[in-house]
């Protein structure tokens, strides 16, 4: 299985559609065999995708991400889970453990939160850490 997570300054970035990097992770049942980071080949929902479905991704854990990249994602085959923060080690970590705690609906940028009674644009709605 291939994990990615999109990165800034050493954070999951919180802002899918402007990632420059991603992390990725090769893992062989619960135990990563091999680290990687690697460009995002573009920026838009359709371009990552794209690039995603190049790195051979299986998972996206990841921040803030708005519908149509979701859905581009689900067509590329790629499974997403998002509303994650923190570092890119401790999310997958805690995904391999079956720990890991995200949101279904998480927040998109330029978009509303749901559950969240704050703004997503002010990036005060991040209460899943992983």
């Amino acid at each position: 299985m291939r994990i990615a997570v999109p990165v800034e300054d050493g954070k999951i970035n919180q802002h899918f559609g402007h990632t420059q990097w991603f992390n990725l992770y090769e893992v062989t049942g619960t135990t990563v065999q091999r680290e990687m980071t690697v460009p995002s080949l573009g920026e838009g929902h359709d371009a990552l995708a794209a690039a995603l479905g190049e790195y051979k991704v299986n998972v996206l854990l990841c921040g803030g991400i708005g519908g149509k990249a979701r859905v581009a994602l689900e067509e590329a085959g790629i499974i997403v889970y998002g509303g994650i923060i923190g570092t890119p080690q401790g999310a997958v970590d805690a995904f391999l453990s079956g720990g890991l705690r995200y949101d279904p609906s998480a927040c998109a940028e330029g978009g509303g939160c749901g559950s969240c009674s704050e703004d997503c644009a002010s990036h005060s709605c991040h209460h899943h850490n992983s």
